[in-house]
């Protein structure tokens, strides 16, 4: 009488046994190769900037009170240029970035620094934004191209007017090197 249970117990687990061994057998890694054209999903935005030859850097233009506190867009392109360039990161035009058809258009360095007047003449509020855009294909139609943003780094922040000159060497700054950074990592010299 005391061995009924095991009569029932050892039948039931070769069958969990033989079950459980159907199911590692499914859930193995096929040995087919998928097909190269299959996409890769990545949650690094540094992987998007590997194999990228070079860069266009554009700047969105400053409010007109901003050149007048000693700011410029063509200030701030110039330092973002000149890091790059000590870098190493080749740099190409900006013409032809705005208005070309998203084949033409070169991968770019997008940057959208947006100043708001705390106290006058005397500190401001910022939004500051540097996008890296290029074309990218969509999963559902690959023969499809768009820009996209595949790299972004950004902020806000508060920032005394006395200050305003060194911005692109300071707060800017930052955010260009994590981008050379990540462009470096992913692309080696």
């Amino acid at each position: 009488m005391k061995n009924k249970p095991l009569f029932f117990i050892i039948p039931f687990m070769i069958l969990a046994g033989f079950t459980f061994a159907h199911a590692l057998e499914k859930t193995k890694p096929s040995k087919e190769k998928s097909p190269s054209s299959s996409p890769t999903f990545s949650m690094d935005q540094k992987d998007s900037l590997k194999g990228i030859k070079g860069l266009a850097v554009f700047v969105e233009a400053l409010p007109p009170e901003m050149e007048k506190s000693g700011i410029s867009a063509d200030q701030l392109k110039t330092d973002v240029e000149a890091r790059l360039k000590k870098a190493g990161i080749k740099l190409f035009s900006e013409e032809g970035v705005e208005g070309q058809p998203p084949e033409q258009q070169k991968p770019t360095l997008y940057i959208n620094f947006i100043p708001y007047t705390l106290q006058k003449d005397l500190t401001y509020g910022y939004s500051l934004n540097v996008y890296f855009n290029q074309v990218v294909l969509l999963q559902h139609n690959p023969k499809l191209g768009c820009l996209g943003t595949t790299w972004h780094s950004g902020g806000v922040g508060i920032i005394r007017a006395n200050k305003l000159k060194s911005f692109g060497q300071g707060e800017l700054a930052e955010h260009i090197d994590k981008f050379i950074h990540n462009f470096l990592a992913v692309n080696p010299k």
